[in-house]
C-alpha cells in the first residue's frame, strides 16, 4: 500500500508512477483523505488540472491531505518457496514451545505493543501478533485481523498480514482485500461513527504461522492529554513473549500501575533524542486455564495501566462538565416531574415512582456517535421526550427528574462486575455502564434504570461491590453488596401426605432484589404458554412423576407490587415406603451440580467470583395423613463459614404438622483463592443436609 501527502506536482508524478508499476490487469484502487478528515473510497484516481477525477467525479486538490492507492490484484493461493528470516526465526521458537506445550492448539510467539505520543498531543498505537497454529480448532480464532478507526479522529491500518509455512512457502497480505466496515447494530445499540478495516486471512493450515501488524494514529484526540495506554500480558495459549512499550518526549511523566506482575513491575527505561521509552516484557508464559466461576481474565493475568495525569482530577472536571449540563431538568420536565409525584409525601416515595416511571417508560435503545454521546449522554429532555436511551442516557434523565423533586442525585461510571475490576490507581476511561447515586432521606442509595424490572431500590445484580466514579462528587465510591435476603428467594411449601405416599404440594415464591427482577423480567417477556411450560418443567423437578394443576403469577408487569409464583402439584408416590414407615425428602431442597459448580475443583488458583450474594430461603409445612409421626424430631443441622452458611430445622410446632425452615446465605461475591478450602467444605457440608429425608412411622 502507498500512502502520499499530497504537495502539488510530487502527488501527479507519485500516481503516475504506482500505476506505471502495476501489473498488466491490475488497476489502482484509491482512497482520498480530505483536509476535513473525510474520505472518498473509489476504484481510480486521476490528476489533472488540480482537479482529481474519482469515479466520474471531481475533487478540486486543494481540499485533499492524502491519498491511498492499493493495487486489486487477484491474491495468490500461494508464494513460491522463500527463506524469509523472520519465519525461520518464528518456526525455531515454535518447536521448542511445541515441544513444551503438546496439548496446546495455538502458540503466541510474539505479542508485542507499540505507544508512541508526540510532542504535539497526538499518538499511534501499533500491535503485532505472531502464532503458531498448532490444532485445526484453533484456524478461525486467527483468521480475521481487525482495527478500528474514527474518521475525523483517527485513521487505522492493517500495516501487515502473512501467512508462514514449514517449507518455506509465504502467504503475502494482498492489500486489495483489505475491507472497511461500519460496525454493526442490533435491536437496542447503534454506533453511528466509526469504522472497521479487516483483512480475512486465506489459506491457513494446520502447522503455520500467522503473522499480522495493525496500527492506529490519533491525530485528532478529544484531549491530548488522554493519553492512556493499557496491555495485557497473558492469555489461554502458551505466550513466547508479551511486550509494550510507551514512548513520549523526555519533559512528560508517564504514570503507570501493574496488576498481577511478577516482582515490582518497573520498566525498562531508555532515552533516544528528545524522546524517552519505558519498556515492559514477560517471557515464558504458560496458557491460563480457565476455572469455573473465575473472575475474568483481566482480573488475574498480569497487566498495565498508564496515564498522563497523576490522579483523576482532569477526567472528574471533563466528565462532569459535559454530564451537568446535560443532567438539568427543562422547565417542562420539571413540572412532569412535580405532578408525576404529586401524591407521594417523602423522598422515598417520590424516588420510587420516579425510578419506576424511568424504567417503564424509556426504551434502552444505544445510539453512540463518538466519545461525547458515550460519556457525556444526551441532554435529558432529549431522552424524554424522544421515550429511548442508552444507560447514561437513563441516567442523565433519572438524576434531572430527582433533582426536579429535591432529591440529591449523581450520574455516575462504573465497569460492571462480569467486566475487568476498575484499576483506580492511575486515571483511565475503561467504563462500561453508567447508572445514577441518589441521596433520599439522607441515604446514599444507587439506581440503574437501564432494565425495565427492579422495584425501587433494587440494581442489577452486574452492579453490585463495584467502583463508581462520581464527578459530581469527584470521587470514586464503593457499590455496596446486598445482604442474602436482599436478593433472595422465599420458598413456602405445604406438602399434604397419603398413606400411599402420594402427596398434593402447594408452593408460594417470592423473591427480593435482583433475583426478582431477573424471574419478572423472564416471565414479562414469555408468552402464556411459554410460563406453563416452565412452571410444568419446575414440577417435574419436585417429582419425575408430579403433574401441575394449577398456577399463577403476579405482578410481571407491574414493579409496585411483589412478583409471586403460586403452583399447586400432585405427586404420585411422592414417599417412598419402607415397611411401616413413609422416607420424604423436602420438596425443591436438594442441591444439585449446578449449585456446586464453583466447589468441583480439588483447589484452586484463582477467586470463586460471582455476581452478588444470594439468600435462599424454605418453609415447610407438612401435614401427614393419620396414624403417622415425625420421628427424629427436633432436628437442627448447620454449617457456617466465612462466606457461606447453610442450616436446616425441623420441629412439631402444631398438632397434626411438621414444619421445617431452610436458610441458605452466600454472603460473599468474591472468594478468594485462599479461602476456597473452607468454601468448599461448608458448600459440601450443606448439600449433604439438602439430602435430609425426614421418616413417618405409623403409630396406634
Amino acid at each position: 500500500m502507498n500512502t502520499i501527502t499530497t504537495d502539488g506536482k510530487t502527488l501527479l508524478l507519485c500516481a503516475a508512477l504506482l500505476a506505471a508499476a502495476a501489473p498488466d490487469g491490475a488497476r489502482a484502487a484509491a482512497e482520498l483523505t480530505l483536509r476535513d478528515q473525510s474520505r472518498i473510497t473509489a476504484s481510480s484516481a486521476t490528476l489533472r488540472g488540480g482537479l482529481f477525477n474519482v469515479d466520474g467525479s471531481t475533487v478540486s486538490r486543494d481540499m485533499v491531505g492524502e491519498i491511498t492507492f492499493a493495487l486489486n490484484s487477484q491474491p495468490k493461493a500461494a508464494a513460491a518457496p522463500a527463506a524469509d528470516p523472520q519465519a525461520k526465526a518464528l518456526f525455531d521458537r515454535a518447536r521448542t514451545l511445541k515441544t513444551r506445550y503438546q496439548d496446546a492448539g495455538a502458540i503466541l510467539l510474539a505479542d508485542e505493543g507499540t505507544y508512541i505520543y508526540e510532542a504535539d498531543g497526538t499518538w499511534t498505537e501499533r500491535a503485532r501478533t505472531a502464532v503458531l497454529i498448532a490444532r485445526e480448532n484453533k484456524k478461525a480464532n486467527y483468521s480475521a485481523v481487525l482495527a478500528y478507526q474514527e474518521p475525523g479522529r483517527s485513521r487505522a491500518a492493517i500495516i501487515s498480514a502473512d501467512i508462514y509455512f514449514p517449507d518455506g512457502r509465504v502467504i503475502r497480505m494482498d492489500p486489495s482485500r483489505v475491507k472497511k466496515t461500519a460496525p454493526q447494530g442490533s435491536n437496542e445499540f447503534f454506533v453511528t461513527t466509526g469504522e472497521y478495516i479487516s483483512y480475512e486471512l486465506q489459506g491457513i493450515e494446520t502447522g503455520c504461522i500467522v503473522d499480522y501488524t495493525t496500527e492506529t494514529r490519533t491525530y485528532n484526540p478529544h484531549r491530548k492529554d488522554f493519553f492512556m495506554p493499557y496491555w495485557y500480558f497473558q492469555g489461554d495459549v502458551p505466550v513466547d513473549h508479551s511486550s509494550v512499550s510507551v514512548t513520549l518526549p523526555k519533559d512528560m511523566p508517564l504514570h503507570y500501575a501493574v496488576k498481577n506482575y511478577p516482582g515490582a513491575g518497573e520498566p525498562v527505561i531508555s532515552s533516544s533524542g528528545a524522546y524517552k521509552t519505558y519498556a515492559w516484557r514477560l517471557d515464558s508464559l504458560p496458557p491460563l486455564y480457565a476455572e469455573p466461576q473465575m473472575p475474568p481474565f483481566a482480573d488475574v493475568i498480569p497487566s498495565l495501566k498508564a496515564s498522563l495525569l497523576p490522579d483523576w482530577s482532569e477526567v472528574y472536571d471533563w466528565s462532569f462538565q459535559m454530564l451537568h449540563p446535560r443532567g438539568k431538568p427543562s422547565d417542562e420536565l420539571r413540572r412532569f416531574t412535580l405532578e408525576l409525584v404529586k401524591d407521594a409525601s417523602t423522598q422515598t416515595q417520590k424516588a420510587a415512582v420516579i425510578y419506576h416511571y424511568v424504567q417503564k417508560n424509556i426504551r434502552y435503545v444505544a445510539v453512540k456517535s463518538g466519545i461525547a454521546s458515550g460519556f457525556g449522554g444526551y441532554p435529558a429532555d432529549v431522552t424524554w421526550k424522544r421515550g429511548w436511551g442508552c444507560c447514561i442516557d437513563k441516567a442523565l434523565l433519572l438524576t434531572a427528574m430527582l433533582s426536579s423533586a429535591g432529591i440529591e442525585s449523581y450520574p455516575v461510571y462504573l465497569n460492571d462486575n462480569t467486566s475487568e475490576t476498575t484499576q483506580t490507581a492511575v486515571p483511565n476511561l475503561l467504563f462500561d455502564h453508567a447508572i445514577t447515586l441518589a441521596v433520599v432521606d439522607g441515604k446514599r442509595l444507587f439506581l440503574d434504570s437501564t432494565g425495565y424490572d427492579y422495584t425501587y431500590p433494587a440494581i442489577a445484580a452486574f452492579d453490585h461491590g463495584v467502583n463508581a466514579l462520581v464527578p459530581g462528587l469527584k470521587a470514586i465510591v464503593p457499590i455496596p453488596l446486598p445482604a442474602p435476603r436482599d436478593n433472595g428467594k422465599f420458598y413456602a411449601y405445604k406438602v399434604k401426605l397419603a398413606k400411599n405416599g402420594d402427596a398434593d404440594i402447594a408452593g408460594d415464591m417470592t423473591y427480593s432484589g435482583a433475583t426478582e427482577a431477573q424471574l419478572r423480567g423472564y416471565y414479562r417477556e414469555s408468552k402464556p404458554q411459554e410460563r406453563e411450560l416452565a412452571l410444568r418443567q419446575f414440577s417435574k423437578q419436585l417429582s419425575p412423576k408430579a403433574e401441575l394443576k394449577d398456577w399463577e403469577i403476579l405482578n410481571y408487569d407491574w414493579l409496585e407490587k411483589p412478583f409471586s409464583i403460586s403452583i399447586k402439584v400432585r405427586a404420585p408416590g411422592y414417599a417412598a415406603k419402607a415397611g411401616d414407615r413413609l422416607l420424604l425428602s423436602l420438596p425443591d431442597l436438594e442441591m444439585g451440580p449446578h449449585d456446586l459448580n464453583a466447589v468441583s475443583m480439588r483447589d484452586r488458583a484463582f477467586p470463586v467470583q460471582y455476581e452478588s450474594s444470594l439468600g435462599i430461603y424454605h418453609t415447610y409445612t407438612l401435614e401427614p395423613p393419620s396414624g403417622l409421626k415425625a420421628e427424629g424430631l427436633p432436628l437442627k443441622l448447620a454449617v457456617d463459614s466465612k462466606h457461606y452458611s447453610y442450616s436446616l430445622e425441623c420441629a412439631q410446632e402444631q398438632p397434626g404438622a411438621v414444619v421445617c425452615r431452610a436458610a441458605a446465605e452466600r454472603k460473599s461475591r468474591l472468594i478468594p483463592a485462599e479461602d476456597y478450602g473452607e468454601y468448599k467444605n461448608a458448600m459440601e457440608r450443606a448439600a449433604e443436609i439438602s439430602r435430609t429425608v425426614l421418616f413417618f412411622r405409623s403409630v396406634k
